[in-house]
């Protein structure tokens, strides 16, 4: 959690620490996100932060982007394209039809095998299912990393109420982070070396500046 004038922001860090792995696959996804072309629209579910976008989140110390896509779906189509590429140029030495015939049943049955997934794995199922986790940067669209997590674990953590508690009474206040009239509390703070001290209205002194000013 970042803090900028006395407000609690949201961190990549805060999201993937709570939510998300990263198993050495995704040193490699890193490094090519253009992978990401290979999949239809319905088979990525796509969280954006940014301002005017599908999932504002005004507490967001750095605006991302999350493109999700299911593990499964993903490696099954890692194994379809890898396949049928291969498989294509067997198909060009081959000289008889049976043979010729033989392959193309067995490339089609990968392929309904592969449309079974993506009709498994698309639209609001991605919700609740294991999926790699494309973090881009919203201003520019450039890949930060990926991660492995649930897309409703994340969208969860996004929508939690930040808390914020007066030092004197012990009074509690919550933001509403996706909602640009409730992202800033009725708290005020004090900055010191050490620590930033909040203090509700009622306890508030001279020198303490209301949150976000």
């Amino acid at each position: 959690m970042r803090t900028i004038y006395g407000l609690k922001m949201f961190t990549l860090e805060d999201i993937t620490g709570k939510t998300g792995g990263r198993p050495s696959v995704c040193n490699l996804l890193k490094e090519d996100p253009s992978i990401l072309d290979r999949f239809e629209d319905g088979e990525k579910m796509v969280v954006d932060t940014g301002l005017h976008q599908n999932f504002t989140v005004y507490n967001m110390a750095k605006c991302l982007k999350f493109v999700f896509v299911s593990i499964d779906l993903f490696e099954e189509k890692l194994i379809l394209d890898n396949f049928t590429s291969n498989i294509s140029d067997v198909l060009k030495m081959l000289t008889t039809v049976s043979r010729t015939e033989k392959v193309e049943r067995i490339i089609n049955k990968h392929i309904d095998s592969y449309e079974k997934y993506s009709n498994k794995y698309s639209g609001e199922a991605l919700l609740k299912e294991p999926c790699f986790m494309f973090v881009f940067d919203n201003d520019t669209n450039k890949l930060v990393d990926v991660y492995t997590a649930i897309p409703g674990e994340v969208i969860y953590c996004l929508s939690k109420p930040i808390e914020y508690e007066c030092s004197v009474c012990g009074k509690i206040e919550q933001t509403e982070n996706t909602s640009f009239n409730n992202f800033l509390p009725k708290m005020y703070y004090k900055s010191s070396e050490k620590e930033i001290d909040y203090r509700c209205e009622d306890h508030k002194e001279h020198d303490y500046s209301h949150v976000g000013e």
